[in-house]
C-alpha cells in the first residue's frame, strides 16, 4: 500500500512539473558496513531464517524479485524488498486492497469511487485497462495508472 503513496506522489510531482528522481543506491553507509561487520556493539543480528529464503534485494514491482519470491514493504514503510512467499494472481485493473493481490505487486488508486486496482507494466496505453488508462513513468517502470 505505500508503493500506492509513493505512485500518487510520483504523479502529483508530474502535474505539478516537480521533477522525480529515483534513488537507487544499495552500497551500504560506513556505519551499516560497520553494523553489518558487527563492529556497532548494539547492532541488531540479522535473522538467518529471513535471509536464508529471501534475496531482500530492493524492488518496485514483482518483476525486480526471482520468481519464487514477491516484492513487499512492511506496513507503513517506503521499503519494499524481495521476499520468499506466493504472489499475488490479479491483473491490471483487477480490484486489489494491497500489493500482495496483484500479480505485479503494484496496487494503485483508480478513478474517483473505483477503489484500488492490480496496475501492470505497460509500452503505451494500449497495454493499461479502462480503469487504469494512462501509461506513464513513475520512477523510472512505466505502468497503467488512472485517469487525470
Amino acid at each position: 500500500m505505500m508503493r500506492a503513496a509513493t505512485v500518487a506522489m510520483a504523479l502529483a510531482s508530474s502535474a505539478l512539473g516537480i521533477g522525480v528522481v529515483a534513488c537507487g543506491d544499495s552500497k551500504p553507509t560506513a556505519d551499516a558496513r560497520k553494523a553489518i561487520d558487527g563492529r556497532i556493539p548494539d547492532a541488531k543480528p540479522i535473522d538467518a531464517a529471513v535471509t536464508a529464503d529471501a534475496s531482500l534485494k530492493m524492488c518496485f514491482s514483482n518483476y525486480d524479485c526471482p520468481a519464487s519470491e514477491k516484492c513487499y514493504a512492511e506496513p507503513n514503510t517506503f521499503d519494499p524488498k524481495c521476499v520468499a512467499g506466493p504472489r499475488g494472481t490479479g491483473a491490471a485493473g483487477v480490484a486489489c486492497t494491497t500489493e500482495n493481490d496483484c500479480a505485479s505487486a503494484l496496487c494503485v488508486e483508480a478513478a474517483t469511487g473505483q477503489g484500488m486496482k492490480c496496475s501492470d507494466r505497460c509500452a503505451g496505453p494500449q497495454d493499461c485497462p479502462a480503469s487504469l488508462p494512462r501509461c506513464v513513468n513513475v520512477i523510472g517502470e512505466m505502468m497503467c495508472v488512472r485517469p487525470l
